[in-house]
Parts: C-alpha cells; structure tokens; sequence
C-alpha cells in the first residue's frame, strides 16, 4: 500500500516532465535533453552530498564563531550546509548542461526545472522510507524542487536575453533563500523556541504549489510567443566561431519589460 502511495506522490512531477518535453514533439534531439535534464538533476545528487559534507565542516569549524546557540547553529545549517548545497550544485549543473548549447528563455526555464524535478525525484526516495501516506503525497503535490528550478530558469533565461546579470544573481539568491527559509521553519529547534514559526513553513508550502501552477501557465503561454522561444545562445559552427558563448548573452534591451508571457 505504502508503495502505491509513493508511486502516486511521483504522478505531478512526471506530468510536468512530460508537459514541458512535448513542448517540441518533432524535435528528437530536444526530448533527448529533456531526459538529459532529468538525468542531470539525479544524479547531482552525488555532487550534493559531498558540498553538504565540506560545509558541515565549515560548520564545525565555525562552532567556536557560532557558539552553543542552537538558533544560529540551526540557521546556518539550514540555510548554508543544506540549501545552499543544494541550489548551488543544482545551479551549477545548469550551467555546465547548457554549455555550448542554443538555448532559449522556454529551455532554461524547461531544463532548469527537469534538473529540479531529477534531483527531486531521487530525493524522495530516502524521505519515503518510514515517511507516511500523507508526507509522500504532500511533498509529491508541491514539486517544491521542481518550482525553485523554475524561479532559477526563469531569471536565468532572462538574464540571457536581456544581458544583466542581475537577474541571474535573483535567480540563484530567491530558490536558495526560500529552501532555506523552509527548511529552517520547519527544524524543531524553531519550533521549539516558538510554535507559530511553523506557520511560516506552511506558507512558504503553499507559495511552492502556486509556484508550479504559475509554471504551468508560463509554459503554456511562452510556447507560442517568440520572445521566449528565440534562443539566444548558439554553438560555434564550422564555419567559424559564433556568438560568444561563454556567458548569456543580449539580443534586446529588456524585451520583458514590455511583452509578457
């Protein structure tokens, strides 16, 4: 039963892998990325747990600086030797995934969000065991990576078409403060100093599954606009080098200051 319950939990993120990977059914090597990107995120889990062991380190190493404090300990370890981890190393795998490749605002929002829906995916796999039916199908229903993959591709994606980096920058720091703020609120040593946090975690839950419906509608309505389908990085050919592609580059001032999805 309790298998049943963890099959269905993983429904939402198969039908938003499968959703943004029919976006270009007669392309073969799109789909061949999609499955690329999903495959990336699963496996920088790998990646994830050796960043988390150097800043758990970090974090004993600071102890002194910290202190016994376990409010602060719990801050840091939360937002640094958890979160941070995890954004980062996700963030990362972006980049290197994309490398060299024509992408544009849709397929970094796209792939952005697979590498979120991999990682977690697998990340389910260990909260499932001894989890119940009613933590599986929570933690299913919101898609909580899959939405902080979808914050980061999308200002990543407009960081690359408009050239400020800027919004790169919001695109790493809101993912990574939001996860953070998550997992903190939910830490017993929180709630052990006032109950109400909570609350806030309750939040942050519920601002996830608006985040995957937003998702939803921006990929639905960016399919067929030309502002995010036109890419805006291109491999060099062998005709010569083209654009410069180590570094999102801008075609237009700030296109979406004045088109929307």
């Amino acid at each position: 039963m309790m298998l049943l319950f963890f099959a269905i939990s993983l429904l939402p993120s198969f039908a938003l892998y499968f959703l943004m990977r029919g976006l270009k059914k007669d392309s073969g090597e799109y789909r061949k990325m999609c499955r690329g990107a999903l495959l990336a995120g699963a496996t920088c889990a790998v990646p994830v747990v050796f960043a988390s062991m150097f800043l758990n380190m970090a974090e004993i190493i600071l102890g002194r600086v910290l202190g016994e404090d376990p409010v602060l300990r719990t801050v840091f370890h939360t937002f640094i030797t958890l979160a941070l981890a995890e954004e980062g190393v996700k963030c990362l795998t972006l980049f290197r995934f994309i490398k060299n490749k024509a992408c544009s605002w849709l397929d970094m929002v796209c792939f952005m969000t697979m590498i979120g829906l991999g990682f977690g995916l697998l990340e389910d796999i260990p909260y499932a065991i001894g989890a119940g039916a009613g933590v599986m199908l929570v933690r299913g229903v919101l898609v909580m990576h899959g939405g902080y993959g979808f914050i980061m591709g999308y200002f990543m994606g407009r960081a690359g078409k408009t050239g400020k980096k800027g919004w790169a920058a919001v695109g790493f720091l809101l993912p990574w403060l939001l996860h953070g703020a998550y997992d903190c609120c939910l830490s017993d040593t929180l709630n052990a100093v006032n109950e109400d946090i909570r609350i806030i975690s309750v939040l942050l839950a519920g601002a996830a599954f608006i985040t995957a419906i937003v998702c939803i509608i921006f990929i639905l309505r960016a399919r067929r606009n030309a502002l995010y389908t036109e890419p805006f990085l291109r491999q060099e050919t062998s005709e010569g080098p083209g654009e410069d592609t180590g570094g999102l580059q801008s075609r237009e001032s700030d296109p979406a200051d004045n088109n929307k999805a």
